[in-house]
């Protein structure tokens, strides 16, 4: 089992994401993992305000980092380009991200 693998099943990152890259940094203090997603994907979106639900293509990417738990002594960040849908009537929206939690910045687990 790689490390990418070995990560990926204890952060719970499934299809279509893969850990795309995995960076210590002893000096600085930090593991910075690198997730990405399998061109082509298609991502389940759902917004509860208009109402607007389904499985769409990415139109675009924005990159985004969270603090997620240590690892050891030492700060880990996800860092991810995370896919915006057209979900019609030129409204383009950001797919959550499975590891996202409640408050801006921090993972699920933090």
């Amino acid at each position: 089992m790689t490390q990418e693998e070995l990560f990926s099943q204890a952060l719970q990152v499934q299809a279509p994401w893969f850990i795309k890259e995995m960076k210590f940094d002893l000096q600085q203090g930090h593991l910075d993992i690198h997730i990405d997603f399998e061109r082509g994907s298609i991502f389940d979106y759902q917004d509860n305000d208009t109402g607007v639900s389904g499985k769409f293509k990415a139109y675009d990417t924005c990159e985004k980092t969270w603090c997620h738990l240590n690892f050891f002594q030492y700060k880990c960040f996800l860092h991810a380009f995370i896919p915006r849908v057209d979900i019609g009537n030129g409204k383009v929206r950001q797919v959550i991200a499975p590891w996202a939690g409640k408050s801006s910045g921090f993972t699920l687990l933090f």
